[in-house]
């Protein structure tokens, strides 16, 4: 008798479902497409049929979900920049998201309508995805720039080792000339206890705690986590820990995840509905100086879809956009989650 198989994942793109599968079957795990050729033909039939369908034998899918959740690595260079590399800015907007064109383009095309073959020509000239500005060499930003300017650039601190948060944050900040950076030597300061009973609780409790290591510096600290109304509110403050079998316990965010599956298919026919918390603290040298509530509301799917973000986020999809949290670019995400939101708030106290 052939072995059962369960969808484990959905993609709009095929080609994203294909690198999926072939990280599966590299780990040895059995792995089909449902609805691929179907989709390579009419593209358009994606979002009506679910996307893509990554299916593996059942007894699997707890472990195909654990490689999945994994982080998508970034690009490294044949070469390492050495000791004295600064991390080009766009001397506009501040952003690290800038890149070289290498060869001026116009110029190339250029001499391939005027002499049949296009002749390679060097530019200098930089871009900035963040705000759209180009320039031909790597300024640094200065006093025509004072925006972004190391005098002038507000500077907070974030208390987390969540690289998922850090960056959202990160996002976040950089469209409003905020300079937000991680605590310092985060992993040695003792860990503070998350037992409060709400999202404030918990938040405040570790900006206050996390601000004492850092004197005359703001620091901000938040507790996030998803409500789901079928589920009368939780995970709530126990997102993190949804699907510890014990006390103490840290689950990963696809254990979390399959629990949260597993929990709404055992009430069939159930609302769906949901939403995002985010509450950010700010304090200085051990003293509150605000909280900032945002949030996000959404619906939870049966199976996670986009591979961008963390936690929840390829469950949590929002039908206005037609997107999970998941499939979302970092500004899109910024202007419609959660953690957006509170921010925001922050930000414009901070800046009032």
């Amino acid at each position: 008798m052939s072995t059962p198989l369960v969808t484990v994942w959905r993609f709009r793109d095929v080609s994203e479902a294909l690198l999926a599968k072939g990280k599966l079957e590299a780990a040895g795990i059995e792995a089909s497409l449902a609805d691929e050729n179907l989709i390579r033909m009419y593209w358009l039939y994606s979002n009506a049929v679910g996307g893509v369908s990554l299916q593996v034998p059942q007894h699997r899918a707890a472990e195909a979900l654990e490689l999945l959740q994994q982080p998508i690595p970034e690009a490294i260079p044949s070469g390492s920049p050495g000791v004295n590399y600064m991390q080009p800015r766009c001397p506009k907007c501040g952003s690290l998201d800038v890149g070289s064109e290498g060869i001026n383009k116009f110029v190339s095309y250029g001499t391939w309508l005027a002499f049949g073959i296009p002749i390679r020509v060097s530019s200098n000239k930089w871009h900035c995805s963040a705000c759209g500005n180009e320039w031909e060499t790597m300024a640094e930003p200065d006093a025509n720039h004072p925006e972004v300017s190391a005098e002038t650039m507000t500077r907070i601190h974030v208390a987390t080792s969540n690289k998922g948060k850090l960056r959202d944050f990160s996002d976040a900040a950089r469209a409003l000339d905020v300079d937000a950076m991680p605590v310092p030597d985060f992993d040695k300061i003792p860990e503070v206890i998350e037992d409060g009973e709400t999202f404030e609780e918990n938040a405040r409790k570790k900006a206050e705690a996390y601000s004492q290591h850092l004197p005359n510096e703001i620091v901000i600290a938040d507790d996030s986590g998803l409500e789901v109304d079928a589920l009368n509110g939780a995970p709530g403050v126990l997102s993190a820990r949804f699907a510890a079998a014990r006390e103490g316990e840290k689950p990963s965010d696809s254990d979390n995840n399959y629990k949260l599956i597993q929990e709404l298919s055992l009430r069939p026919g159930c609302e769906r509905t949901a939403r995002f918390v985010c509450v950010i603290a700010a304090a200085r040298d051990g003293e509150l100086l605000g909280t900032f509530r945002g949030e996000a509301k959404g619906e939870i799917l049966q199976m996670p879809l986009g591979r961008r973000g963390f936690g929840y986020d390829p469950l949590f999809y929002v039908p206005a956009l037609n997107k999970t949290f998941a499939e979302m670019s970092g500004e899109e995400k910024t202007q419609h989650s959660h953690r957006g939101a509170a921010f925001k708030k922050f930000l414009d106290w901070l800046k009032g």
